[in-house]
């Protein structure tokens, strides 16, 4: 997937993103609002010889010396990492300061350590706490080391320093937490609703190739506005070509709710705007739409034509286009997929081709069952998919469908 595709899809998401990213800069916010200001104290215990050696010689006693003292410190920084040590050091201290203890590892005769408390009350009680179980294990390797050298521990004077919540630096992590959230949450719904990326898998998975690509500015501006008029200039160029001159009924869908009512409307202005005398039917029987934009009534219509086929000459309105009329829906009916099924629709579409050159159905999704009946009685079937909306799984719904058909199937996209 290109990368302007990824945009693409970040910007269909654009209200989830920027929830994400709210609410995390939001969390963020608070918890610096609420936390409060806590001290960090930095100790270093000092490994000394306290005692006389039992080693002989000057220069062996003093490389005997410093290098117990350097064991020694190490011993006691590995044993300050021992669960049990803190525990101790916590139960002495009457806190869990020593939760958060931080031992430096170095190569002298000293043991540095950093811990970090809530108060100033905290900082003396913890430092008693750690020189009393540091001065135990002390004792404890002088008689391991038998009192060849007797060493003890010195306390230097504690460096203590406040730590004020840094409110720009953690609204910066949470704002950089949240886009990375917003981006981890877009592209897993995205992800989950399998939604269609591009104009070629559209192609592939409908596996033909698409007559025109519409812009999605279509589901906004007027019928037939300048900016979109050529682009349905060519799909009807391509629709005319199939039909090789001979009259022609189309049925306009979608794989999935919604339906495409400015596709049908625009594809049967420029049929009319090109001198065809052309019928518009609006067969969306559950959502009656088109009559809106001629400033027509939907007092009768498809639904009565479906029950009285009679009534087909008057039902069907002119509209402002000389060339265009338009077949409403009429009244709503209860059961609107019983009643196309069980209509005469090869009499009804025989009798509007005698007074028109083309017929351009306004039909409900393919999925929902009020399209089926018609595909029987159409020369072709548009099918509109749109980027970014059209589910991948609802694209090869509809072509595994329409195998069963002999009519011709055409494809267009909205991007």
């Amino acid at each position: 997937m290109i990368t302007s595709n990824y945009f693409k899809i970040i910007w269909h998401n654009i209200f989830v993103f920027i929830i994400v990213v709210l609410i995390t800069v939001g969390t963020t916010l608070a918890f610096s609002l609420t936390e409060k200001t806590s001290y960090q104290t930095s100790i270093a215990f000092t490994i000394q010889e306290s005692g006389t050696s039992k080693t002989s010689g000057t220069e062996n006693k003093a490389y005997y010396s410093i290098q117990t003292q350097k064991l020694f410190a190490r011993n006691l920084e590995e044993w300050l990492t021992i669960s049990a040590t803190i525990q101790k050091g916590n139960k002495l201290a009457g806190n869990t300061v020593l939760n958060t203890l931080e031992v430096s590892k170095s190569k002298t005769n000293n043991v540095q350590v950093i811990f970090t408390t809530q108060n100033q009350d905290q900082i003396n009680n913890t430092i008693f706490a750690l020189t009393d179980i540091l001065e135990e294990k002390t004792q404890e390797l002088n008689r391991t080391n038998q009192g060849r050298l007797s060493l003890a521990i010195i306390a230097a004077e504690p460096s203590t320093k406040e730590i004020n919540p840094n409110l720009l630096l953690n609204l910066l992590i949470g704002f950089c937490a949240g886009i990375l959230l917003a981006l981890a949450a877009v592209f897993g719904l995205d992800f989950l609703l399998d939604r269609l990326h591009t104009k070629k898998d559209a192609e592939r998975l409908f596996k033909t190739k698409a007559l025109a690509t519409i812009s999605a500015s279509v589901n906004k501006t007027p019928p037939w506005n300048e900016k979109i008029a050529d682009q349905f200039r060519t799909l009807r160029a391509q629709l005319l070509h199939v039909a090789q001159n001979k009259k022609l009924a189309v049925l306009v869908t979608t794989p999935a709710p919604p339906s495409a009512p400015a596709i049908s409307l625009n594809l049967a202005l420029s049929f009319a705007r090109a001198g065809l005398k052309t019928l518009l039917i609006d067969a969306d029987l559950k959502n009656p739409s088109l009559h809106k934009h001629f400033d027509c009534l939907n007092k009768k219509g498809f639904s009565e034509v479906l029950k009285t086929p009679a009534s087909l000459k008057n039902s069907i309105q002119k509209t402002k286009e000389e060339k265009l009329s338009l077949l409403p829906t009429g009244k709503k009916l209860a059961y609107p997929a019983d009643a196309i099924a069980e209509a005469d629709l090869k009499k009804l579409l025989t009798n509007t081709k005698r007074s028109h050159q083309v017929i351009i159905i306004h039909a409900t999704s393919l999925n929902e069952p009020d399209a089926l009946p018609l595909l029987d009685h159409v020369e072709a079937i548009l099918l509109v998919t749109q980027i970014n909306k059209s589910t991948n799984k609802n694209i090869i719904k509809a072509n595994n469908l329409l195998k069963s058909y002999t009519l011709k199937k055409f494809l267009t996209v909205i991007e």
